[in-house]
């Protein structure tokens, strides 16, 4: 797992005390994965080391507005793949037909 390497060289990794624990990493580790290189980075920098967009903008030589692009890719790749498992109400299931037909 990657993303618990990672997290161990920063001191911040979990404690996992079961397998759903485990499980979750795994699916964590997985949705990381599959971010954007600046959206992952973003999204480690403000989640992980605590930096704020001003920071994490200053260290990146990119802009404010960037860095909350970015973030909201990340939190929406996070948010896919984490929630892969649910499956909405037939009332989106529909809506979303309707759309793409």
């Amino acid at each position: 797992m990657r993303l618990l390497s990672f997290l161990n060289t920063r001191r911040a990794a979990p404690q996992l005390q079961n397998d759903a624990d485990r499980e979750l990493l795994r699916r964590l580790d997985h949705a990381v994965d599959c971010m954007r290189r600046i959206d992952r980075w973003v999204f480690l920098c403000h989640r992980v080391d605590d930096l704020s967009y001003q920071e994490i903008a200053a260290r990146g030589r990119i802009s404010v507005e960037q860095v909350e692009q970015s973030m909201m890719r990340a939190l929406a790749v996070l948010s896919d793949k984490m929630d892969a498992h649910y499956v909405p109400p037939r009332r989106k299931i529909w809506q979303f037909w309707q759309r793409h037909r």
